[in-house]
């Protein structure tokens, strides 16, 4: 009888051993999971300042233009400043 108990107890264990390994397994797939769509949306963010950094760039050089008057297109100097600024 002590047998048949001691050989549950170690069939037990293997169960054990075989769900914490699955678990560890899971658990690494769902890490995996956070860490590339965590990678997608800072991408998207970034996406969406350089367009935000775009937009701005060109209504200050739209503005600058408005002001001076019609003149010849702003330098590569004038542009590096503006965007600079941003």
């Amino acid at each position: 009888m002590e047998t048949s108990y001691t050989e549950k107890i170690k069939e037990l264990n293997a169960t054990i051993k075989q769900k914490e390994k699955k678990f560890r397994q899971e658990k690494s797939k769902y890490m995996q999971k956070v860490i590339e769509k965590s990678d997608l949306e800072h991408l998207f963010v970034d996406a969406v300042e350089d367009v935000r950094k775009e937009i701005m760039h060109r209504r200050l050089k739209d503005e600058m233009t408005a002001r001076k008057g019609p003149r010849k297109p702003a330098s590569q100097q004038d542009a590096q400043e503006i965007e600079d600024t941003l």
